[in-house]
């Protein structure tokens, strides 16, 4: 009976033990290959485990890759968003900067115009009048132009359906 234990124990209980150990070694994220010592079924298990224990491993190392990349994706995505915001703030502040020195001249220009049309600057003869209602015309319409370039990327924000087209660079 002392025999059949002693080589129950070395054949059967060590190989189940270091299996055993191995697997634990496995989930803490460690790995030492189990010993093949036979061909039978104790051996066959120990190299399946193996095997196993190889395709796990590469498996956690494409996924450390990919979570590497992806990581990696998230920054530079970062980086582009914060660059569109800064790209915006510019934009907005130059609408803003071109709505006020384009419009504030242009309409003193009509108002001023419409004084001197009124008389208000002394006597105007028809002709004069004529000639001056086509500056107010003009720069009403100049004035128009301004509105539709200037205003229409505001309203579009306002909105929220600005959209950009990134193989145009264009704006729609």
């Amino acid at each position: 009976i002392t025999v059949i234990l002693l080589v129950s124990r070395r054949n059967i209980v060590r190989p189940l033990r270091q299996l055993t150990a191995s697997a634990r070694q496995l989930r803490a994220g460690s790995y030492t290959p189990v010993p093949v010592r036979s061909r039978d079924e104790f051996g066959q298990l120990a190299t399946a485990f193996n095997e196993m224990a190889d395709t796990i491993q590469q498996r956690d190392k494409r996924l450390q890759e990919l979570v590497a990349a992806l990581e990696q994706r998230v920054v530079e995505a970062q980086a582009a968003r914060e660059r569109a915001e800064t790209a915006d703030k510019v934009k907005s502040a130059f609408l803003a900067s071109m709505s006020h020195e384009l419009r504030t001249p242009l309409n003193s220009v009509i108002n001023f115009t419409k004084f001197v049309i009124k008389g208000m600057m002394g006597p105007v003869t028809e002709r004069q009048t004529e000639s001056l209602n086509k500056v107010v015309d003009s720069a009403k319409h100049l004035l128009n132009l301004i509105n539709d370039v200037l205003d229409k990327p505001l309203r579009r924000r306002k909105c929220g359906r600005e959209q950009y087209s990134a193989g145009s660079g264009l704006y729609r």
